[in-house]
């Protein structure tokens, strides 16, 4: 059994004209909202073994949150910059073929449209588009990562943080 956690990264400040998209940093409600979703994938015992991030700050907040609350070490993540922009199922399929076999659980975080879109098509019954710090759980029936297909996952687990309030 192998599983893919699929978290939008958190609220984030504005586009403004003096930062660029690539550096835009979370608001106190999207650390708030990573501490609520992390909390509730550990009550799930939904934990990560590795964690693949978007290099953008904003992510790379997202990310660190989460693996702080989920006590993921800092040795299990890894940065792409390629998981900024447009990302295909392709492309995250590639990703996840190359992950040790020793992981059972991976999460991949990243922005819409492109985060979205993918867990939508490697899902059998996850059609959604995910607000900020949107997390869902695929999980699959298989032993390796390179077996992960689309429209196979079946979502186990979907939260927003508007689901607690």
């Amino acid at each position: 059994m192998k599983r893919i956690l699929f978290v939008r990264h958190a609220k984030t400040e504005p586009w403004d004209f003096g930062v660029d998209d690539f550096n835009r940093k979370l608001t106190n409600r999207g650390h708030k909202d990573s501490l609520l979703i992390a909390e509730s994938l550990k009550s799930k015992e939904l934990i990560p073994d590795f964690i693949y991030t978007s290099a953008a700050k904003r992510a790379v907040e997202t990310t660190n949150l989460f693996a702080a609350h989920l006590d993921v070490p800092s040795s299990q993540i890894e940065k792409h910059d390629d998981l900024y922009e447009y990302v295909s199922t392709q492309d995250i399929q590639d990703l996840i073929s190359r992950s040790s076999e020793d992981y059972q659980t991976i999460m991949i975080v990243g922005h819409n449209p492109w985060i979205s879109n993918v867990a939508a098509m490697l899902s059998k019954d996850f059609q959604s588009i995910m607000p900020t710090t949107g997390t869902v759980c695929l999980e699959y029936k298989v032993k390796k990562w390179k077996e992960v297909n689309p429209a196979t996952g079946k979502n186990i687990y979907y939260k927003t943080p508007k689901s607690f309030k």
